[in-house]
Order: C-alpha cells, then structure tokens, then sequence
C-alpha cells in the first residue's frame, strides 16, 4: 500500500490522544487485501510489535513498513516467492524506512501537520545479522 500518512493513538493518563504521521515523502506498508465480488476491496495493514520510536505516539503495534525499492516490491508481490529471507527478515526485524512528521490532533480527519511537528527519522541502514 501507498500511503503519504498515517494516523495513531496512544491512550495517556486516560485520555486518548491522537498523532497525525505524515511521510516526507510517499512511503509502502505491507497489506493484505481481498476484492469482492461487487467490486469493492478490504485490507488490512500488517503490523508487527511496537517500535521504540512510535512508542511516544502509540506502543501497541508498529505497521509494517516495506523498502522503497524496486526489487523488494516485486518479491513482496510475487505468487512464487523463490527466496523468502529478505521477507521473513523483515517481518522478524521490522524498520521505519520513512521519516515521519508527527502532530497530535483532535481529529484525523481535519488534521494537519504544522511547521512545528516532531521529525522521527528513518531508521538508519543496519544489517540485521549483528
């Protein structure tokens, strides 16, 4: 899935509050989806267990972010993956491949980031075998 942003929550001293993250640039999650038969599809983001660095904005699960090169997408969308390492890495190892802007907001669906949002920067490359 393309997305440009993502909306989480986080519940504080009892109240909830809600984070606006929006890409620096367009990023991939992994998904699922199913079409029916009327046309219309459902899907689902695959999440993986919380992120050190969404844990401020919501320590339950961390969406699945894919890398943003061509080689991955097209193992990740193969029927007949021949060498699922790079997959099961990633789901064992999950990353942050996009740098966010982060905004607490009232509402997603009239919120905006400001000038003065958090940046939460990509993960750097590591090699998950150390």
């Amino acid at each position: 899935m393309v997305a440009t942003g993502i909306g989480e929550s986080k519940r504080i001293d009892g109240r909830k509050h809600q984070y606006l993250m929006e890409g620096t640039q367009p990023f991939l999650l992994g998904a699922l989806y199913r079409p029916f038969p009327n046309g219309q599809y459902s899907c689902a983001v695959i999440t993986r267990d919380a992120h050190l660095k969404f844990e401020p904005y919501h320590d339950k699960a961390f969406p699945l972010f894919l890398p943003p090169t061509r080689e991955f997408v097209q193992t990740w969308l193969a029927e007949d993956i021949p060498q699922a390492n790079e997959i099961d890495n990633l789901l064992e190892h999950p990353r942050l491949y996009a740098t966010l802007q982060v905004e607490e907001v009232k509402t997603f669906k009239s919120g905006a980031v400001s000038a003065n949002a958090t940046l939460v920067a990509a993960d750097r490359e590591v090699d998950p075998t150390r």
